[in-house]
């Protein structure tokens, strides 16, 4: 009989011990779990909008916006959100904060004079130490300038631009009394052509196209006037391009 009660109280505090240890884990562990999982959100992707709109769709999900950094950007407009952490998606607690970096924009420079009797080869390294490229070249007659010399630009000197902005530019070819030396352009496209003869004190006369399966197209494969021959500056050189 003692042995009997003795097995039953044994078995008793082992229940109590299985319930205590019960408790303790649902306490300590799995509430925890599942309250914590409870207070998580999904952080909402506010990259490329407004800051106020970023905010306002961040409080929406019960979390925070910090504004951390500004750059320049030549993709992310002025005032638009270029990049954020935690990242979009991640599954955060509620009301944690959210770096955010804010677009100024591209950023705007000074137009630099290129006009000043220098080279264009000159010009070019002014322009790309300055921030800007060089654009579209374009040749003129002048009594005035010299050849090879920077005519007129644009953007104009003093001009603000975005970084990286392309500076077209006319070119002097100088007088156009006097004699020229007729450059070889086959085998060049007709952009090329065209700045090769004005560059040399000529002009462009009649383009004919012609059908060639073996070039590229826009592809000159003759000139009216002999490579090397001399011509008074301003002649026309007349062409024939492929088609």
């Amino acid at each position: 009989m003692v042995r009997f009660v003795l097995k039953g109280l044994c078995a008793l505090a082992l229940l109590g011990v299985a319930f205590l240890v019960g408790l303790m884990l649902m306490d300590r562990v799995v509430m925890p779990r599942v309250v914590g999982h409870g207070n998580e959100v999904i952080v909402p992707d506010v990259t490329e909008k407004r800051i106020e709109d970023a905010q306002r769709l961040l409080e929406e999900a019960g979390l925070r916006l910090v504004h951390d950094a500004e750059l320049y950007s030549s993709v992310v407009p002025d005032g638009y959100i270029i990049s954020q952490k935690p990242q979009a998606y991640a599954r955060v607690k509620r009301g944690r904060r959210i770096r955010v970096v804010l677009s100024k924009g591209s950023e705007r420079l000074t137009v630099p004079d290129v006009m000043t009797g220098i080279s264009l080869r000159q010009a070019e390294i002014l322009l790309k130490s300055s921030g800007f490229e060089m654009g579209s070249i374009s040749y003129q007659f002048s009594d005035e300038v010299q050849k090879g010399v920077v005519l007129s630009q644009s953007p104009s000197p003093g001009e603000t631009a975005p970084r990286g902005t392309l500076v077209a530019m006319t070119v002097s070819s100088g007088p156009v009394t006097g004699v020229a030396t007729v450059p070889d352009v086959i085998g060049l496209s007709v952009e090329s052509a065209v700045v090769e003869l004005e560059e040399a004190g000529l002009e462009v006369g009649a383009i004919e196209y012609v059908e060639r399966e073996d070039l590229l197209p826009e592809t000159v494969v003759e000139q009216s006037l002999q490579p090397g021959t001399e011509a008074e500056r301003g002649t026309a050189v007349d062409l024939t391009v492929t088609e």
